[in-house]
């Protein structure tokens, strides 16, 4: 199968599991991607096994960025299928796993979970029209409202003011102020800095983390 980006040399294409496709670039024979975060304790991910991160965000929208000319054979033959793969690892809450096979519900943050996969539906909703896109990134918001407070910190990568972005982008997209609210409302507990009991992460000078 032929894909729009470029790949390793050595790099396999594609890997078949019996009946079905795991599409590119999901093949089970690809080693993991390095890891966006230092905290490998009890939101460690399996060994060996895939992680759904940020870092495919991109890989799986830039190339339907206007301008870039990758033609529509190859979105919906390369990129389409990878996003639908991820969408069917959505747990019934509407978060997403921190990695393939980990049935773990826990992490809501832009490095595992919904607020990192919630720019890729949105991304594959404009591309492709389709409304289960956008329903999955709704539902990704619930999540981030109900859970996204977090205590690891407030940065972007596992913290509260990623998670806000999050609502920033969906507000971009529909104009529904609720979103705009929420996005408020994180920043606005963001400011209290220092008065919710949160660790201080690995590197507390880094706006990342």
């Amino acid at each position: 199968m032929e894909t729009p980006f470029p790949r390793r040399d050595g790099e396999p294409e594609v890997s078949l599991d019996s009946a079905t496709a795991i599409p590119w670039p999901f093949a089970r024979d690809r080693a993991p991607p390095p890891s966006a975060s230092r905290d490998r304790r009890r939101d460690a991910a399996p060994r060996g096994s895939q992680e759904v991160r940020p870092a495919f965000n991109p890989v799986l929208a830039c190339p339907s960025q206007p301008g870039l000319g990758v033609s529509q054979t190859k979105l919906h033959n390369a990129v389409k299928p990878s996003v639908d793969y991820i969408c069917q690892l959505k747990f019934p809450s509407g978060n997403f796993p921190p990695c393939i096979e980990d049935s773990r519900d826990l992490l809501v943050h832009w490095c595992h979970g919904a607020p990192g996969v919630i720019y890729m539906l949105l991304q594959a909703y404009k591309v492709f029209g389709e409304q289960k896109y956008l329903s999955d990134a709704l539902q990704c918001a619930e999540v981030i409202w109900q859970w996204g407070l977090l205590k690891k910190g407030y940065g972007l990568c596992h913290g509260t003011a990623g998670n806000a972005y999050a609502f920033l982008t969906l507000y971009n997209l529909t104009q529904d102020m609720k979103y705009l609210y929420r996005a408020c409302k994180f920043a606005e507990w963001c400011l209290s800095y220092g008065q919710h009991g949160c660790r201080t992460p690995d590197t507390p000078f880094s706006l990342f983390e």
